[in-house]
């Protein structure tokens, strides 16, 4: 028979009541609590972050900068990393100190800061549609996901992960670049049926 666990506002209040106030603690003690599963976070489908579920956030004052606004700033500090960032949020008015939980559309910390795979960020206004990027990226001549990703972030509006950025229309590289599913090969243009 499988445990019962808690709904989650229950299990919050749990968690609040035994003291927890870090996930370390939660962890060290969670099965002393009954109806608390070991893995909220995976558990709770609408899972709020550690700090809300635990009852530990600090709200600063004033609302909080766009998320245009957040990466524009970061990078203009020089921040480079998740833990510099925590240490030196503060030197800016607006930031989150978790933008990860505040930002609905967080694109993540290497993308944030320009130092990873995803350098760039666009706005959603100003990202090519499906159709556009698709057609950009086979005008290119690119015939593989590693030659987009190689040359890509020299055209802005193009998504670093198109698959994720364009999630409800992608039906796979070969679709979006124009090629057979063999590798990197041109599909041949379709002929119209003869009037024979």
């Amino acid at each position: 028979m499988s445990p019962k666990f808690l709904a989650l506002d229950e299990a919050s209040q749990a968690a609040r009541q035994a003291g927890f106030t870090t996930f370390a603690s939660y962890r060290k003690g969670y099965a002393r609590v009954p109806g608390l599963p070991s893995n909220p976070q995976v558990h709770y489908p609408n899972w709020p972050g550690w700090p809300e579920f635990l009852g530990t956030h600090r709200r600063r004052e004033g609302p909080f900068v766009p998320l245009d606004t957040f990466i524009e700033t970061v990078r203009r500090l020089g921040i480079a990393t998740s833990t510099e960032y925590v240490r030196r949020f503060r030197e800016a008015p607006g930031l989150p100190g978790n933008p990860s939980e505040y930002y609905p559309d967080w694109p993540g910390w290497r993308s944030a800061f320009g130092t990873g795979p995803n350098r760039r960020f666009t706005s959603a206004h100003a990202r090519l549609s499906y159709g556009e990027a698709s057609a950009l990226a086979q005008t290119q001549g690119w015939t593989t996901s590693r030659a987009y990703y190689a040359a890509s972030a020299a055209h802005p509006g193009l998504p670093a992960w198109p698959q994720k950025t364009y999630r409800d229309e992608w039906l796979g590289w070969p679709a979006f670049l124009g090629t057979s599913t063999r590798r990197g090969r041109k599909r041949a243009p379709t002929q119209p049926p003869s009037s024979d």
